[in-house]
């Protein structure tokens, strides 16, 4: 084997070692951490928690080697996993990274948590009556009274698997097509505020923080799922 070649081999196997040297292993906090994109941080900023700006840089000596794809990936590996670990340092479940190189990141931090209801479902905003009933559609005649009511027949029950594990028999309610053929005025759930309190009802509005969440006996937890919601005009580009 030639001087040049022994040499060249060297050089690649100090290269090879430093390389793999340089690499870092994430943090378990860190792994928690979600990244969000440039849309999705716009639905972080509505119904997250801001909690600062956050960094990563990678280790000293990566640099060394970044002329080379495989040491410019390790300097941002490295780089990312300290902007997570960072993030998860403050209480983060989310991060958006808004600038950087291969060795040195920007982000924002975000505290993204929901309030689980007791059935195991994201809590909402609520239209209700006096006992806590939700509000449902529904349909009236030219009197003015509730006409198509679902309900269970021969046995005591409000849905309709309560009725069927009881015995009964559950005569759905009047569709929203079948009250207006009638020539009924068809009333639909309240959206908001405004229409719930005009039906004499209660709006109770979705928890936004932990207090309230465990008040109405949900449990506060940290959004992983997070989800984007693109209008149908833009999606459908």
């Amino acid at each position: 084997m030639g001087h040049k070649m022994k040499r060249g081999l060297i050089l690649l196997l100090f290269l090879s070692f430093f390389t793999l040297s340089c690499a870092t292993d994430m943090s378990t906090r860190a792994t928690r951490v979600r990244i969000v994109n440039v849309e999705q941080v716009q639905q972080c900023e509505k119904e997250c928690e801001f909690l600062g700006n956050v960094k990563g840089r990678a280790f000293p000596g990566a640099g060394l080697i970044s002329w080379w794809s495989v040491g410019r990936s390790i300097a941002y590996n490295n780089a990312l996993d300290q902007l997570l670990d960072n993030a998860a340092e403050l209480g983060a479940t989310h991060v958006f990274i808004d600038f950087g190189d291969y060795n040195e990141l920007r982000g924002e931090a975000y505290r993204c948590y929901i309030c689980i209801t007791k059935q195991g479902t994201p809590d909402v905003d609520k239209c209700m009556d006096i006992n806590g009933n939700p509000d449902k559609a529904m349909c009236i005649d030219k009197k003015g009274k509730a006409v198509g009511i679902p309900y269970c027949k021969g046995a005591s029950a409000k849905t309709l698997l309560e009725c069927v594990s009881r015995g009964g028999k559950w005569i759905p309610g009047i569709t929203e097509s079948e009250c207006k053929k009638k020539g009924y005025k068809w009333i639909p759930v309240a959206k908001d505020k405004y229409e719930c309190e005009r039906k004499g009802k209660i709006w109770v509005p979705q928890a936004t923080d932990k207090a309230t969440c465990e008040a109405k006996g949900g449990k506060w937890v940290p959004n992983r799922d997070l989800l984007l919601h693109i209008p149908k005009s833009e999606s459908s580009e």
